[in-house]
């Protein structure tokens, strides 16, 4: 799975149904549908752009932060649906917003909790933690909890 592909796909499928994301809209009026679809194509442009940059660098990352706030913009607009999510979580992602990204996914994966594309980019995003919290959390502690946030 290339993630420009992924990435490409998904665009498509948010922009289906009056250009915005699979899944009921909240609040959607004709001037919402605009804003959402001006948004997401220029979230889709900024990620194409990042991905011609070379990888980590300022351009690239600029790029991908830029799709992110893009991606904000039609999910405010009414864009709820796990693609445009899917979509937030990438960008974030390419743009070192790890954090950011893992909880775009979850909203993704609760949104279509069957999409084996979240769950893979998900896994992939928490692998990028630097020091994750371990599953089995019993042992931990307050100081523990404080020292692993700092």
């Amino acid at each position: 799975m290339t993630r420009g592909m992924m990435h490409a796909r998904r665009v498509l499928i948010a922009l289906v149904a009056a250009g915005c994301a699979a899944g009921p809209l909240v609040a959607q009026t004709p001037e919402d549908d605009e804003v959402a679809r001006t948004a997401a194509n220029a979230a889709d442009a900024a990620y194409i752009r990042g991905l011609d940059e070379v990888t980590g660098s300022t351009a690239a990352i600029a790029a991908f932060r830029e799709s992110a706030d893009a991606w904000r913009r039609a999910i405010d607009a009414g864009a709820d649906g796990s693609a445009a999510w899917f979509n937030l979580g990438n960008a974030l992602l390419r743009a070192g917003e790890v954090g950011d990204a893992i909880l775009a996914y979850r909203r993704a994966e609760r949104l279509d909790p069957a999409d084996d594309d979240i769950a893979a980019n998900l896994a992939e995003a928490r692998r990028r933690v630097d020091r994750p919290i371990q599953a089995d959390a019993t042992d931990l502690d307050f100081v523990g909890v404080a020292s692993w946030w700092h």
